[in-house]
């Protein structure tokens, strides 16, 4: 069985895998989650036309329909919080099965694979798998769902606000979106190669400290201490050095879509400003577009924050669907008949046996053992004794 890869894996391709194998048994939860997020986008979309009210009455005299608008902002708050809470509440019961499932279905896929291939892989890499690796891709799932899925709801309800106001201000509001899109996409990729080295040191970390604890005695007894140490602070730096990287690439997102939303901020001050001054805008209209403009900006910003989560989720992906897709290639054939033992013996005629790396460890070996006969296997480091009582209990096959 060939060493333990990195699969090039695209996002689409993980959340399609994740949703169709994770998701698609709590899909009920998953409804509701989504249906409260609509909610949470209709109310908040709901702020700007009622914003937009409140100020056109506020200079009129209509008292009744400026008490109306209060009760409406109250109304539209706790349907969004309430909303909110449902959605979060939801997903992450999703998330937490996600992991248990995706941690439950590696460790039998260990269990089950060949020796030779758990052997030739270092357990600080399952280690990573379980505890780090496992939780990135549930974060993927949840996150593209919920924020990416209710920020995204929110835009588009903020944005057709925006619209109903005034298209025109609209137009000139919604004309940072693409840039702020091409950002993220850059950012993300930049963040995706600095979270795969991120998890591949912290898999070397974990081996480094396993093998470290394992060897104590033999450290201390040929006074290895300082270079064990020196291995690990390697490794730590190593670490740190490219989750930094992750980190720069992540935060820029949000100052980045921030400065953009000031342009546009700006240029619809201005605008709608002289707009009201000459009559065409009423002081509602360009109040009412002001909020959904800053209330759009902010899901924006959150969306460009989540892209490079994301991505992250992508990198884990790549490290553990291989753990995941693992087929033993020793198993038995499907009409095995049952394993009768009458009286014990164990035979090798003939066997021949080469290690992955093609060097061989057994050449025309002959063993004949009678039932009830104790024998010992003598010879020098790398004559075969292991490799002879590994093929006993097919740990491998000739």
């Amino acid at each position: 069985m060939p060493p333990l890869p990195v699969t090039e894996i695209g996002m689409g391709e993980v959340i399609a895998r994740m949703a169709r194998e994770y998701l698609k048994p709590h899909w009920r939860t998953a409804v509701i989650a989504l249906l409260a997020s609509i909610v949470v986008a209709g109310a908040t979309g709901a702020v700007p036309v009622l914003i937009k009210f409140a100020l056109d009455n506020i200079v009129g005299t209509d008292v009744w329909m400026l008490l109306l608008v209060s009760a409406g902002a109250i109304v539209a708050t706790t349907v969004q919080a309430i909303a909110t809470y449902i959605s979060r509440i939801n997903m992450a019961t999703i998330g937490q099965h996600i992991v248990a499932s995706v941690q439950k279905r590696m460790f039998a896929r260990i269990m089950h694979a060949d020796l030779a291939w758990v052997s030739n892989t270092h357990s600080g890499r399952f280690i990573s798998g379980f505890l780090y690796d496992a939780n990135r891709v549930r974060d993927t799932v949840t996150t593209s769902v919920i924020d990416f899925g209710q920020n995204l709801l929110t835009v588009v309800a903020l944005v057709g606000a925006m619209f109903w106001l005034n298209w025109k201000l609209a137009l000139m509001g919604a004309a940072v979106i693409p840039v702020v899109g091409l950002v993220v996409r850059q950012l993300g990729r930049r963040t995706r190669k600095a979270a795969k080295l991120n998890m591949e040191g912290s898999g070397d970390l974990t081996a480094v400290i396993s093998e470290a604890l394992k060897g104590i005695r033999v450290v201390k007894a040929y006074d290895q201490e300082t270079t064990e140490s020196a291995r690990a602070s390697r490794t730590i730096e190593r670490v740190r050095h490219n989750a930094m990287k992750a980190i720069k690439a992540r935060s820029m997102a949000s100052p980045v879509t921030g400065m953009l939303s000031g342009i546009g901020v700006a240029a619809v001050i201005y605008f709608g400003g002289r707009s009201v001054q000459t009559g065409f805008l009423t002081i509602g209209d360009l109040g009412g577009f002001l909020s959904a403009m800053l209330l759009a900006y902010e899901p924006l910003k959150k969306l460009a924050n989540t892209q490079t989560l994301m991505h992250e989720g992508v990198a884990a992906a790549a490290r553990i669907f291989p753990i995941l897709d693992i087929e033993p290639t020793i198993a038995a054939p499907e009409d095995a008949k049952p394993l009768d033992i009458e009286d014990g013996a164990i035979r090798f005629e003939n066997v021949h046996f080469h290690y992955g790396d093609g060097t061989p460890a057994l050449n025309g070996i002959d063993i004949d053992i009678p039932k009830g006969h104790t024998v010992a296997l003598v010879g020098p480091s790398g004559a075969g004794k292991s490799t002879i009582l590994n093929l006993v209990p097919r740990f491998y096959d000739p």
